[in-house]
């Protein structure tokens, strides 16, 4: 045993002394001095400790106020530089204003009544046209023309024409683009120096009054339907003094016995129905409407310089 340690050890010496010295020497040098270096920096590094991380929370509010504080975009807004954006008008608006400033027809019409509301199945005009006088409903054909009424206002009906709009002016009203407010009117007052105010009934057609139950009874039919209807038993036509209405001629519609059984004379001017002032448009166009649901026509005319009442049971 100890002779093979004594001939591994001269085996080993042998080997050594083959190898260049010089060279081991360099590198054994090198490692070293990296070692040296390498202790060194970790002794560094121990000297100081190390660094805490801080998380900081932010907020949008505060990214907001910081962007706001950095750079303010109300001045630039102000100045309108991608110009300023308008609202752009409903179809509603946009119809108002065409018919605000429909020109004037040029048709040989009359409008010598009208009820004006915004509920179609209300509205109504009465339209002379050819010497024929018609009641015309919202989306009815004018006769005699290609014209279809429109819309019905306070002084005026807005008819289409060939996919125009023009205007009708109510018989006596001058033509402007703004609808004017009601002119009212005091209708004439019964004074000592009149002759008396009269008070008629049907009483004297007692004989035909089967008949005139008949014609109530449809008369009230119609109105309910259509309040406008009225002129189909009554014609009526603006009579006006010095520019301002004073109430409405009175003529026979299409039973012109009806219109004399009931107390009436061609020529009579209507100056109140139920109460309304007939010369104040408004109360005239209420007066159409309450028809439908009244059970009593009271009305008064004037008839030869005199004032007649006339009182009609609408109810039997």
């Amino acid at each position: 045993m100890f002779m093979d340690l004594a001939q591994m050890t001269e085996r080993l010496s042998q080997i050594w002394q083959r190898l260049p010295q010089q060279g081991i020497g360099r590198a054994l040098g090198a490692l070293l001095i990296i070692y040296i270096v390498y202790m060194l920096a970790k002794a560094t590094w121990l000297m100081f400790p190390d660094p805490q991380v801080v998380a900081i929370k932010s907020s949008a509010s505060d990214i907001n106020q910081s962007a706001s504080t950095r750079f303010d975009t109300s001045a630039f807004k102000k100045l309108n530089l991608f110009g300023v954006k308008v609202a752009k008008p409903d179809n509603q608006q946009v119809r108002e204003i065409e018919e605000e400033s429909a020109p004037e027809t040029r048709l040989n019409l009359t409008l010598t009544g009208l009820v004006a509301s915004d509920d179609p199945a209300v509205a109504a005009a009465i339209i002379e046209s050819q010497g024929k006088q018609e009641t015309y409903g919202i989306d009815d054909k004018i006769e005699g023309t290609r014209a279809i009424l429109k819309r019905v206002k306070l002084d005026r009906v807005i008819i289409e024409t060939a996919g125009r709009l023009e205007t009708l002016m109510l018989d006596g009203f001058e033509y402007t683009t703004t609808v004017p407010a009601a002119t009212k009117v005091t209708a004439p007052k019964t004074t000592p120096s009149t002759p008396n105010r009269r008070t008629l009934t049907n009483t004297q057609t007692q004989a035909n009054q089967s008949k005139i139950r008949e014609r109530v009874a449809q008369l009230k039919a119609d109105l309910k339907d259509n309040p406008a209807k009225f002129t189909d038993y009554i014609k009526v036509a603006p009579l006006r003094e010095r520019g301002q209405i004073k109430g409405y001629r009175l003529s026979p519609g299409k039973d012109r016995e009806f219109f004399s059984d009931v107390g009436l004379k061609p020529g009579d001017i209507a100056l109140r129905i139920n109460g309304n002032d007939l010369t104040d448009m408004r109360q005239a166009q209420q007066a159409l409407i309450e028809l439908r649901q009244s059970a009593q026509l009271s009305l008064v005319v004037e008839r030869g310089g005199e004032i007649h009442d006339i009182s009609l049971d609408l109810q039997n």
